[in-house]
């Protein structure tokens, strides 16, 4: 017996089959680009789309009788007869092939059709056999290409899955699990909690004094297959191939619990130390007193107080040294996202990438109480999403127009430009000075060296124009590395420059990562936290931004957009005050 099926998990399988649909017809299909405009359409209707009759569906714009049909056959029937058939055609070892940069479904078809290449472990047998090299009719550029993506599969993880394809689905999880009979509460953790860019294992945690209906609930999910069950665990395997745990334990052991599967291991261990130290005990039952007695607790807090620590967010689990920095009261408060005051990246429909309206993205900044806002499109230099100088001429007067009717918010007219290889920018030096807010950002040229790289960034900040670095390394989890920089000298050269360090909210990017941030935080940068947001809705993307910064020990204070608005704006004014 399948579980209700919610909106989320039609978009979904939609989603999973437009891109099962781009391997078997290739980079090209119309049929893929159909989901995709469908998905688009179907993410912004307010109706519940589990209750539209395929009538009430096709009426919707790029919603065809094919997929209204495919819809109700999900809602109606637990699946899709087309997706189970691409699922198995295409099981989750051969997706991940998908993930190489540069590697087209075409060449990834002949590969498997010619030499049986149907998962990492087989490509790797065909190149260290030559077999690869032998193949008639394939292009070099294509061979060094699966060389290096197979270079970058092993450094992912040959079983780690990008943080932003696990998120949603195990979030809808606990969404679903939430509303099982008798359950008090239900945390994603493990390695998710501590935002891990690359994930081995989704764990959630229930607290419910009678487990088998949760489990019963979490059997019944459509989202995977496989499932083990034993007295208060269950495990599944996503249809994408991410194993999902669940665990459920009475209320009064949740907070030891969740300790406990969050992790990580170096992170216990510090804390198993610690407690020994005063005279109590940290192992798989969770912090006991000398007795053997249970150390009650009702959050996780309760338990670091009673070590004597500052809490530790989950994001800063890595070791021995977040212990040690607790212990001596140096953890700065973790920002909130109450502590933000705008969004200072994001794009509209002027980006040749972006969804929403002008009108769309203040409305949705306004709702969120902010006191100001970036606008941010795409230059021209990056080719067909970039906007030309007319259309940003015509954009700035459209803004204005916004600004008066909302005196509320401050409204900043920016720009995202594009770093070019020898660290130039978009349109002259007149014409970025023009805009009031100005992010400057890599969007090509990954291959170039780390000499190269660095000065290329640096450049970029000596432009007075410019105010912060956008997504500085450039990585995409899963789909690209990124960039090689001699960081020691960005954090010098954005000290002496005034230019901010973005933390990118965005979780195919997390960019950048907690360890540089850290380093940067301790240098004393100036941060920018943004979403990147393509659609109105992805502002809330600016939890993880806040989540990141956790993990990177980044004060609050030294976020730029933290702080009010008049203290704000005479900073973008004023490069002397950066």
């Amino acid at each position: 017996m399948h579980a209700p099926v919610c909106a989320d998990a039609v978009l979904d399988a939609l989603d999973e089959l437009r891109a099962l649909t781009i391997l078997d017809d290739g980079a090209q299909s119309f049929r893929a680009r159909a989901y995709g405009n469908a998905i688009a359409v179907l993410r912004d209707v307010d109706a519940d789309l589990t209750a539209m009759t395929e009538a009430e569906l096709v009426a919707l714009p790029g919603v065809g009788a094919t997929i209204a049909r495919k819809i109700r056959e999900y809602v109606d029937g637990g699946s899709i007869a087309k997706l189970e058939r691409l699922r198995r055609r295409y099981p989750p070892a051969y997706q991940r092939l998908v993930q190489m940069p540069g590697v087209g479904p075409r060449t990834l078809a002949r590969l498997r059709r010619e030499l049986g290449v149907d998962s990492l472990e087989r490509l790797q047998e065909a190149l260290a056999s030559g077999a690869v090299e032998a193949l008639p009719g394939l292009d070099k550029g294509v061979k060094a290409a699966l060389a290096r993506g197979e270079r970058f599969l092993v450094s992912m993880g040959r079983d780690a899955w990008p943080i932003a394809q696990v998120i949603p689905v195990v979030e809808r999880i606990a969404a679903e699990l939430a509303q099982a009979g008798g359950v008090e509460r239900v945390q994603v953790s493990g390695e998710l909690r501590r935002l891990l860019p690359m994930v081995r294992e989704a764990r959630l945690l229930a607290a419910a004094a009678d487990p088998a209906p949760v489990l019963r609930r979490f059997a019944g999910l459509r989202v995977g297959r496989a499932v083990e069950t034993s007295a208060r665990s269950a495990a599944l395997t996503t249809h994408r191939g991410v194993p999902v745990r669940l665990d459920v334990v009475p209320a009064e052991r949740f907070a030891a619990a969740l300790l406990l599967t969050t992790g990580s291991a170096p992170h216990l261990q510090a804390l198993a130390a610690r407690a020994a130290e005063r005279g109590l005990r940290l192992d798989g039952d969770g912090l006991a007193n000398d007795d053997g007695t249970p150390v009650a607790a009702a959050h996780e807090a309760d338990l670091y107080e009673r070590l004597a620590l500052q809490f530790v967010p989950p994001p800063a689990r890595d070791g021995a040294g977040e212990v040690a920095a607790a212990a001596a009261g140096r953890l700065p408060r973790p920002v909130t996202p109450a502590d933000l005051k705008g969004d200072l990246h994001l794009h509209t429909d002027l980006s040749g990438d972006g969804v929403s309206t002008l009108t769309e993205v203040v409305g949705a900044a306004r709702e969120r109480g902010y006191a100001y806002l970036a606008v941010t499109d795409h230059a021209e230099g990056i080719g067909r999403n970039g906007a030309s100088r007319e259309r940003f001429l015509d954009q700035r007067r459209r803004l204005a127009q916004a600004q008066e009717r909302y005196p509320d918010i401050r409204l900043l007219h920016g720009v995202e430009l594009n770093i070019a290889a020898d660290g130039s920018l978009d349109y002259d030096a007149a014409f970025r000075d023009g805009f009031d807010w100005c992010v400057a950002s890599v969007h090509s040229g990954f291959e170039l060296d780390p000499r190269r790289q660095t000065e290329r960034v640096i450049a970029a900040m000596r432009d007075p124009a410019v105010n912060v670095i956008g997504h500085l390394t450039g990585r995409k989890m899963g789909r690209r590395p990124g960039i090689e920089l001699d960081f020691d000298r960005i954090v010098k050269a954005a000290i002496a420059t005034g230019t901010a360090i973005e933390i990118n909210s965005a979780l195919p990017r997390l960019d950048p990562d907690a360890a540089l941030l850290r380093s940067a935080a301790q240098a004393g940068v100036t941060f920018v936290m943004s979403t990147d947001a393509h659609h109105a809705r992805e502002l809330d993307r600016m939890r993880w931004g806040v989540q990141l910064a956790w993990g990177g020990r980044v004060p609050p204070e030294a976020i730029a957009n933290t702080w009010p608005a008049e203290r704000f704006l005479a900073w973008v004014r004023d490069p002397r005050a950066r």
